[in-house]
């Protein structure tokens, strides 16, 4: 368990030289945007090994939008969440993901890949966080990350991912290295405020991968419901094969035990890959993700008793842009 209250404060004790990249993270309020046009097929992006994809059926792309206005009220400024130290030039954090505390406004969690972490040991893994008790006026980073299951472990490694539930408790989705565990898998930690202490606890795992590549790009989704204890994690399985295999499973118990997955896109010669599951008013989850890198979105729904072997709709996916984008890969 990591308590962490404001001023609170860790020592770094060396920078060492990391891989490229670098920028600071700040919270973006508002930004505007841009609509693309259609062009012609093109090749996948550079260092795709995989087969070459195709283009999935479905309705035309829809026409760009009209004008634009002006966004209505102040743009209010920029806020950096993350702390600088032993930040050196050639490293970043990224992938950002936030969460509002519903039973206090004021009170938000943030979260991003902190590569720092692969270098000084004591960010315990690379899932940066901040919080806020103002209503992101102001940030209070922390440079110790989020706890590990061992100490052994190299804890957390990338794609985060946080929600709340209606009682406020927070849940931050990670990839996690274990020792001695090539695979990588999913870790969630569960915190909430008190006052102006917010703690995280340790770990539980929502896959239990021992072989092969395992898991990318995980989301959480969190049944907002009052006095649910429902969330749910998607991900794709790369051990299933190279393309990925879209796969989803719940706790019911607030993040402390996981159920067996459901395989919602097997995996295939289309890439499946970016998933994200959001529980719907009745408790109804539906899981997006993207096929292809001509990318069509696709819709999974699946009913409250969904993994527990009831009936689920097929997923239903459509064409948002007709080719590849050039040098994206993620």
């Amino acid at each position: 368990m990591t308590t962490w209250t404001k001023g609170n404060r860790s020592r770094c004790r060396r920078n060492l030289p990391r891989q490229p990249l670098n920028f600071a993270l700040v919270l973006v309020v508002a930004a505007a945007l841009s609509a693309g046009s259609a062009l012609a097929q093109q090749q996948p992006p550079p260092g795709y090994l995989g087969p070459m994809q195709p283009i999935p059926s479905g309705p035309a792309s829809p026409q760009p939008p009209g004008p634009r206005t002006a966004l209505a009220g102040p743009l209010l400024p920029n806020v950096r969440v993350n702390d600088k130290v032993g930040d050196a030039p050639d490293q970043t954090q990224s992938e950002t993901t936030i969460g509002v505390d519903p039973t206090n406004p004021l009170r938000l969690i943030g979260g991003f890949n902190d590569c720092r972490g692969f270098s000084i040991p004591s960010r315990n893994g690379l899932a940066g966080w901040g919080f806020s008790l103002d209503g992101a006026a102001t940030w209070t980073p922390v440079q110790t990350g989020l706890p590990k299951a061992s100490g052994a472990d190299f804890g957390t490694r990338g794609d985060p991912s946080v929600d709340v539930d209606a009682d406020g408790n927070f849940y931050y989705a990670s990839l996690y290295q274990k020792a001695g565990v090539g695979a990588l898998n999913v870790s969630v930690h569960k915190g909430r405020f008190s006052d102006t202490t917010f703690t995280w606890n340790t770990p539980t795992f929502a896959t239990s991968f021992t072989s092969g590549f395992g898991t990318d790009k995980e989301h959480i989704g969190a049944d907002k419901r009052p006095g649910s204890q429902t969330i749910y994690v998607s991900y794709s399985n790369f051990t299933a094969g190279g393309n990925g295999q879209i796969e989803i499973v719940r706790s019911t118990d607030g993040g402390q035990t996981w159920s067996e997955p459901v395989v919602i896109a097997a995996a295939s010669a289309t890439v499946h890959q970016g998933s994200l599951p959001r529980v719907g008013p009745d408790g109804e989850v539906y899981v997006a993700w993207e096929d292809g890198f001509v990318a069509a979105a696709c819709m999974w729904r699946g009913t409250t008793g969904a993994l527990a072997g009831q009936a689920t709709s097929a997923p239903s996916c459509w064409r948002t842009r007709p080719t590849a984008r050039p040098g994206v890969s993620r």
